[in-house]
């Protein structure tokens, strides 16, 4: 059973591997040779060609893996029939995590583009209004409060 069950996560986490460099990509982590998501919950990395790992990363780039991570996760279960998800994924100040307002236009672009990718995927974004944000999600998409009004 051990084996079996072995076989098949090293097949699945191959594939969640890909999905993930690939979705990292497209949130602009373009040094990112590769990333190799293992059973144990570790992901050691390949960044411009040299070897590190997710500890290692800016917390910028981790939040930008961690979505990446989610996305290939749901992708290829979906592709497998495998699994579910619930269809709601939430990112909460994800320009606390970025530094660079081009990293945050990076994701966020990144996000508008594969959201048609997932037709049953609910992504809400609780932010400080930025360039990014208003940028790349439509006027219509969005809730905002002005001073001391509440949102809801």
């Amino acid at each position: 059973t051990e084996k079996r069950v072995k076989e098949l996560q090293e097949d699945l986490l191959s594939s969640v591997s890909e999905r993930l460099t690939h979705y990292a990509h497209r949130f602009g982590m373009l040094n990112l040779n590769s990333a190799q998501l293992r059973g144990n919950g570790q992901l050691p990395l390949t960044k411009g060609g040299k070897q590190t790992s997710y500890s290692h990363c800016t917390d910028g780039e981790k939040l930008r893996l961690k979505v990446a991570a989610v996305l290939a996760l749901i992708s290829v279960a979906e592709a497998r029939g495998v699994g579910r998800h619930p269809g709601l994924l939430m990112l909460d100040s994800p320009g606390a995590q970025e530094v660079a307002q081009s990293d945050l236009d990076a994701l966020i672009s990144g996000l508008e583009e594969v959201s048609g990718e997932f037709k049953h995927l609910q992504l809400f974004i609780a932010s400080l209004s930025s360039p990014a944000v208003t940028k790349h999600v439509a006027k219509e998409r969005t809730r905002y409060s002005a001073g001391e009004d509440p949102l809801w």
